[in-house]
Parts: structure tokens; sequence; C-alpha cells
């Protein structure tokens, strides 16, 4: 029954925006909308020479939609990590120049690790304990992190030692054998007559020959580097793709034992607000000095558990906008590999 009363009142309040909307009433601009005018104010307000207020509009156009983030942002998220950098480093202390830098790192770079120094810097500086425990937090994940992918990279990087040494023991085998069939379908020519001029003649053919042969190198060499460089781009972008698909791996989890830990406090959170009711009703019935007390508990447990919930819930929601930044770069780099085009 109050599934469908309620199912009823949203049908109903969806129909009256669409009344609304037909009188004249436009309806709520979606945020990529919304982010997209914020993003061509930004690079209009940067082609004018005013970073200052093209640096806040890509930030909000980013706030507003993490979709543009997969565009070329013209130097812009540089522009505001110089910005926000020199701002802190003013003021390490102070919290909201921290906070607009780390959005810089962690959603326009995407690059937690890049805060560590910053990190470590605001840890040592702030008085705040909440927020010392905060950055200390960071600091040991980041270090953690870090450990990890160095012990990866090390064995990364001994696999392709051991894969370019075969390579090379294969290409000198080759060589060799080419070098061996060269010499034995040489012919042998006889100059015994003693003739200089002879040995020094080179026919038209000859020198043609010999010029197609170097065009045909220069060619080769060309395309090779062409391919090299093409091969050094999309292994940028694998790389890129792969780091930005184990980020999310990894922030998935985090989100979901988060989203747990955000149930349980609620949950707990409810039944402080149970007691609360149960405390105050028997200090209705009889105001002692030891009910009055009571009362006063459960009433710093429910402030203490509302303000626990909301920092959880404020993590999560930071947690969810990084996620949605390491997929705009997935996507970025999926582009660049072909994978998918620029139209979806």
């Amino acid at each position: 029954m109050k599934f469908n009363l309620l199912k009823a009142l949203l049908l109903t309040a969806s129909f009256f925006a669409f009344c609304l909307s037909l009188d004249g009433q436009p309806l709520p601009v979606p945020a990529t909308s919304t982010a997209e005018q914020l993003f061509q104010e930004a690079l209009s307000a940067k082609k004018d020479g005013n970073i200052d207020n093209a640096i806040t509009l890509y930030e909000n156009a980013v706030k507003s939609s993490s979709t543009v983030l997969a565009k070329d942002d013209d130097g812009l998220v540089q522009a505001a990590r110089e910005s926000r950098e020199k701002q802190f480093n003013l003021s390490p202390e102070n919290s909201e120049a921290f906070d607009n830098l780390d959005f810089v790192y962690r959603v326009c770079l995407g690059d937690q690790r890049g805060m560590f120094p910053f990190l470590k810097k605001a840890y040592a500086a702030t008085e705040d304990a909440q927020r010392k425990t905060d950055y200390k937090a960071r600091i040991d994940q980041i270090e953690l992190e870090m450990a990890e992918e160095a012990a990866w990279k090390e064995r990364a990087e001994q696999a392709a030692a051991e894969r370019e040494a075969a390579a090379e023991k294969a290409a000198a085998a080759k060589k060799a054998a080419l070098t061996d069939k060269s010499a034995s379908d040489s012919p042998i020519r006889d100059f015994s007559d003693g003739s200089a001029k002879t040995q020094n003649v080179i026919s038209e053919e000859d020198a043609e020959a010999a010029a197609e042969k170097a065009a045909a190198i220069a060619a080769a060499k060309k395309e090779a580097a062409e391919e090299a460089a093409e091969e050094a781009k999309n292994e940028k972008l694998n790389e890129e793709l792969a780091l930005n698909t184990g980020k999310m791996r990894r922030l998935d989890v985090r989100l979901k034992d988060l989203a747990e830990l955000i149930e349980l406090k609620e949950n707990n959170l409810s039944m402080v607000v149970g007691d609360l009711e149960n405390a105050q009703q028997e200090f209705s019935m009889n105001a002692s000095a030891a009910n009055r007390k009571e009362v006063e508990a459960i009433k710093l447990r429910l402030k203490k558990a509302k303000k626990d919930l909301e920092t959880q819930k404020q993590s999560f929601k930071e947690l969810q906008e990084l996620r949605s930044a390491y997929h705009a770069r997935k996507i970025r780099a999926k582009r660049g590999l072909g994978i998918i085009s620029d139209e979806d």
C-alpha cells in the first residue's frame, strides 16, 4: 500500500513538472550542459588572458560534471595546478588552500600521489586534530601504494630486460646468417691485369641501384621511426588505461566498504535517536538530576554520531567524484587508442 502511494505521488510530481514545462517554465538544465557551458567560458577567458577567472570557471565545470576531463583543456589544468600550489605554499595551514589544491590534483589531474609532498607539509602545519588524522591516513596509504608499485615496476623491468636480451640474441643470429649467405653468393671478380681504372668504374645501373637502395634504407628508417613513435604513444595510452582501470578497481573496493560503514553508522544513529527519545520520556516523568544527565549524555552521543555519519558521507562523495575522473581518463585513453570513436 505504501509503495503504491509513493509511486502515485512520484507520477503526480513528474506530471506536474511536465505541465510546468509546457507553460513556459524551463526544466532543470542537465549537469553536463552546465559543465560544457562553463568549460567553453573557461577557454574563452583563458584566450582573453583572464587566467584566474578561467581557472575558477574550469574548476566549476569539473565540479558540475567530470565528463569535461575527457576534453582538451588547453593548459587550464596546469595553470590551475601552478596557481593552487602557489596559494597553498603561502599558507600550508590554511584548510581552504589545501582543499583547492587537493581538488586539482585528485580530480582534475587524477594524481593523488602528486599531493604527497603537500600532504606532508599540511600535516606538519595544521593544528586541526581531525585534519591531522586525515592527512596521516592518506600519507600512509600513498606510501603503501608506492611500495607496491615499486615492487611491480622492478618485476616488469626485469621481464622487459629478459625480452630485450632475447630479441638482441635473435637479431644477431639472423644478421650472422645473412652475412654468411651474402659472402657465399658474392661473385669473385678477377682484376689480375692490374687495371685500377677497371676497379673504380661504376656503371650507371650500379649507381642507380645504389641510389634506390639508399632511398629504400632512408624510407625504412623513417617508417621505423614513425612506428616507434606510434608505439610509444600507444604504450603510454595503454599505461594510462591500465593505471586508471586499476585505480577504479581499488576505489570500487573502498566505496563498497564505505557504503557498508555508512549503513552501519546510520543504524547506530537510529539507535541513539531511540535512546534519546526513551531518556526524554523518562525525564518528563521524573525530572531527576540523574535523568537530566542521561539526556545530556545521549545528546552528545547523537551529535557525535551525526558528525561521524556526515564525515563518511562526504568521503563517499569525494571518492565517487574521483572515480568519475578516472573513468573520464579511461575514455580519453580509449579514444586515443581507437578503441572507441570520438562520438562515443
